[in-house]
């Protein structure tokens, strides 16, 4: 049986700190949470042509923030927020 043919990646979680380090990781794979997308434009730019950009609905940071569990109106927003960023 041969088994599949898996790749390992490292993704990198955003904010990156400081953001003047952002250029450096250029064609590396990325994750931008809907709770802190302020460098989704950049990390589509740097993102490598074989890599991968992760978007994530970011309702884990809603609830630690204190907001409670997420309703049907957050996910409706970053489902909105993320279709639009394939147009």
């Amino acid at each position: 049986m041969s088994s599949p043919d898996f790749r390992r990646r490292v993704v990198i979680g955003t904010p990156v700190t400081p953001a003047e380090l952002l250029p450096s990781l250029t064609g590396s794979s990325f994750c931008v949470s809907f709770a802190a997308p302020r460098q989704l434009d950049r990390c589509i730019e740097l993102v490598g042509e074989e890599e991968m950009l992760l978007l994530d609905n970011g309702a884990f940071t809603h609830w630690r923030q204190g907001h409670g569990a997420i309703d049907g109106n957050y996910i409706d927003e970053s489902r909105r927020e993320i279709r639009h960023l394939g147009e």
